[in-house]
């Protein structure tokens, strides 16, 4: 069904910036053509404002597109004056993007993260999920809604899904489904959301920045992100009751959900120790204490909570990064930028864990 709503990613007219805050591919926030044309015929522009003109060659497509998939949105999102989410940011200059960056087959970082034209099943599949595409492969609208996902059921029917995102992704095709809300800067504190956005407008310098994304933890064993994940990675998302993720005598895969950085036996304080590294980070906290980024005594010399809690975030880019499986190496000593300052796992490993050493 996915296929059949139409991708379209596109220029977003200044008029539309505030029009509606998340969903950016609906109603005001651009014109339908363009990012579609309707005889594949066009050889010059409408005369409107950031006016499309473009036709990828070797149409017409399917539904009448201007263009493949993946093609058509990086047209926009690849070098535009809209978030680049391929390799390095051109236009908006982004130290650090909340999902980092995507790579296609053919690149020297290719399986650095989630890869275009990719036909390969998700890691962790159950049961095995594949592309739909068999021309194209791996596309942008495997996760994200073209044209906006509220959904007649999403519990915000103001905003709709953090960035676009599916609310059925991979195998998740019935309910309960994968929703993904967030809380705007300026609106009241609502800690049932899954996000703290810090900016009100996607066009904004630093929109994108992790620092300017933080992860509210609505249910206190449950990550409604990891859920998100959790539709073509199956068996690597769960808590502590899910037998994909738990065994009799302790965790059989990483958590992303009931597993405080502070709740660790055997007399390891790991909690303080991930409050003393200066940068660290995306964990969840159910009370929106995430700590000042630069300050490693907590907030001014505060205790560090003992409930914060990883999620993919926490590792892993969405996108991607420049190291294997999108992962961040950060040492905690250093600002966080998007494949992190580290050159190895184990950096990544110790910002939360005090055995061994790097």
């Amino acid at each position: 069904m996915k296929r059949i709503l139409i991708l379209t990613l596109a220029v977003v007219t200044v008029a539309s910036m505030a029009a509606i805050a998340g969903e950016y591919h609906m109603d005001a926030s651009l014109n339908c053509y363009q990012c579609h044309t309707m005889h594949y015929s066009q050889a010059h522009g409408y005369g409107y404002t950031h006016d499309v003109d473009f036709l990828i060659a070797g149409g017409p497509y399917d539904y009448l597109l201007r263009g493949p998939v993946n093609e058509l949105c990086l047209e926009c999102h690849d070098g535009d004056d809209v978030v680049d989410v391929y390799q390095a940011a051109d236009i908006f200059v982004a130290t650090n993007r909340e999902a980092g960056f995507l790579n296609k087959l053919g690149d020297a970082n290719a399986a650095s993260g989630h890869t275009l034209g990719a036909t390969e099943a998700a890691p962790g599949s159950n049961p095995t999920w594949i592309p739909p595409s068999t021309t194209e492969g791996f596309t942008c609208i495997d996760c994200h809604h073209q044209h906006g996902s509220k959904g007649s059921t999403n519990p915000d029917q103001v905003k709709g899904q953090w960035r676009n995102l599916l609310y059925r992704p991979g195998n998740i095709q019935a309910a309960p489904y994968a929703w993904v809300n967030y809380e705007e800067a300026g609106e009241p504190v609502d800690m049932t959301k899954d996000i703290k956005w810090r900016l009100s407008s996607a066009h904004t310098d630093g929109a994108y920045e992790t620092d300017n994304v933080d992860f509210y933890e609505p249910v206190a064993n449950e990550s409604r992100l990891g859920r998100w994940c959790q539709g073509c990675h199956t068996d690597f998302h769960g808590n502590s009751t899910d037998g994909n993720m738990h065994g009799t005598l302790g965790w059989l895969r990483h958590p992303t959900a009931d597993a405080n950085i502070g709740a660790i036996g055997g007399g390891h304080s790991s909690y303080a120790d991930f409050g003393s590294h200066a940068y660290r980070p995306q964990v969840m906290s159910p009370g929106g204490d995430w700590g000042m980024q630069g300050d490693s005594t907590w907030n001014g010399g505060l205790p560090v909570p003992t409930d914060l809690t990883p999620t993919c975030v926490t590792c892993h880019k969405a996108h991607g990064t420049n190291n294997a499986f999108g992962l961040v190496y950060l040492t905690g000593r250093q600002p966080r930028s998007e494949s992190g300052d580290g050159t190895r796992t184990t950096a990544m490993c110790k910002i939360c864990h005090v055995q061994g050493g790097y």
